[in-house]
């Protein structure tokens, strides 16, 4: 009984969704340097997650880097199933086709929220919707420019700052705010 006062209660952390590694087979930044080699002026739209305070609200980014148009929509939890959400919202609001036409290609990281290519890959009709590609673990700079809007963002809502008093409206009407 001694040491009980030293040691700290173990927090016992929330099990995420291992995806297998075969799944990603075909999806590694090798492979969309590949791919974008011989593509050549195929449209890449970059995401990730802005995360606030742990646990809390997310910001799903998704950028076009050529012309550096963002979009972002609050998400509840760093689930998978709140990006694919978005995802699908996206490909029922504009349509298939143009949904294609605008998401040919996704560069993402490896974050839990993407870990599954196919349930971004595969649209409502049963096809294929885009390709999804990961940039390596710990190399950022793969995805710089959304990286770099992530740093925009965080001049308003600084890191460990609570989404959770946003709702999508405040999102979109602070985008088009400061543009």
């Amino acid at each position: 009984m001694r040491r009980t006062v030293r040691y700290r209660k173990r927090v016992r952390s929330v099990p995420t969704p291992k995806i297998s590694y075969r799944k990603k087979e075909g999806h590694h930044y090798s492979d969309y340097l590949d791919f974008i080699a011989k593509n050549e002026g195929i449209r890449v739209v970059q995401m990730d997650t802005v995360e606030g305070n742990k646990g809390g609200k997310l910001l799903h980014t998704l950028l076009w880097p050529g012309n550096n148009l963002m979009l972002a929509f609050l998400i509840e939890t760093k689930e998978m199933k709140n990006t694919v959400a978005a995802f699908d919202w996206l490909e029922e609001t504009l349509g298939s086709e143009m949904f294609r036409e605008l998401f040919p290609v996704i560069l993402t990281d490896n974050g839990c929220e993407f870990a599954d290519p196919e349930l971004f890959e595969k649209g409502h009709d049963g096809k294929k919707r885009t390709r999804v590609f990961y940039c390596e673990s710990r190399h950022s700079e793969q995805k710089g420019e959304l990286e770099k809007n992530h740093e925009y963002i965080r001049y308003v809502l600084p890191k460990g700052s609570s989404f959770d008093g946003l709702n999508q409206e405040q999102v979109l009407l602070y985008g088009k705010s400061h543009q």
